[in-house]
């Protein structure tokens, strides 16, 4: 499986489920589009929930951090319609060089903008794998608890949230998700001798107030289109 940015938080949440399925080993990244066009819709359906509401309220925020390798990201997410339009903001300074990026999920389609630069990427699905941005929690069917090794493992508060508790495994280590509302609030992840939160809400809110154009592709912006099997590792 094919692993998106944000898309840093679906990427770490699946990092571990993907690495140890079995389902798609060896599947050649480059499919043909009548292969695509030819899939079970329904199956589709059925792993992804994405005739359902993604998140069980209509529009929030949530500050985020987010550990990864030797820097934090201060993150900001933004969504309306129940998941199905999210855009975040993601600060970091590494030693320090200072970056902003942005990105927007809209209309079934993924973009990662360089605020700096005023370029984007526009990310193009080009395998028949899942979009791990699609995985519904809010709704999460059987198929994608086998496929993706999710197991429910009861129930606990994060940010006075009653937030349920789901766990992938794999060889290389194990995560744990605290979901309120199908919303990942925190991640930990315990993996090759350590344990660490890689995704940690510090704040939400159930009323926003949206940045002007926070939903929409920046005005001025260089956009190309990348494959997700370019810029993405295989899975094993």
């Amino acid at each position: 499986m094919k692993k998106l940015s944000y898309f840093l938080i679906a990427s770490a949440l699946f990092a571990f489920a993907a690495c140890g399925s079995s389902e798609t080993d060896n599947k050649d990244s480059a499919k043909d589009s009548a292969e695509v066009e030819m899939k079970d819709e329904s199956s589709e359906t059925a792993s992804t929930g994405k005739d359902a509401k993604r998140f069980e309220i209509k529009e929030g925020m949530i500050e985020y951090e987010m550990n990864i390798m030797i820097t934090t990201v201060k993150m900001t997410t933004y969504f309306k319609d129940y998941g199905a339009v999210q855009a975040s903001i993601m600060e970091t300074d590494m030693m320090g060089v200072k970056t902003i990026e942005r990105e927007l999920q809209k209309n079934g389609e993924h973009y990662r903008f360089k605020m700096t630069e005023k370029t984007g990427e526009k990310i193009i699905m080009d395998t028949e794998e899942t979009d791990p941005m699609e995985i519904n929690f809010a709704n999460l069917s059987d198929e994608a608890k086998a496929k993706y090794k999710i197991k429910e493992a009861g129930e606990e508060k994060f940010l006075d949230k009653p937030c349920k508790i789901f766990t992938t495994e794999a060889e290389e280590g194990t995560s744990k998700m605290w979901i309120w509302k199908g919303i990942p609030l925190k991640m930990s992840v315990a993996a090759q001798g350590m344990n660490f939160d890689l995704l940690t809400a510090k704040k939400v809110s159930e009323s926003p107030t949206f940045p002007a154009d926070i939903f929409e592709i920046p005005a001025g912006f260089t956009i190309t289109e990348v494959k997700a099997s370019d810029i993405m590792p295989n899975e094993k």
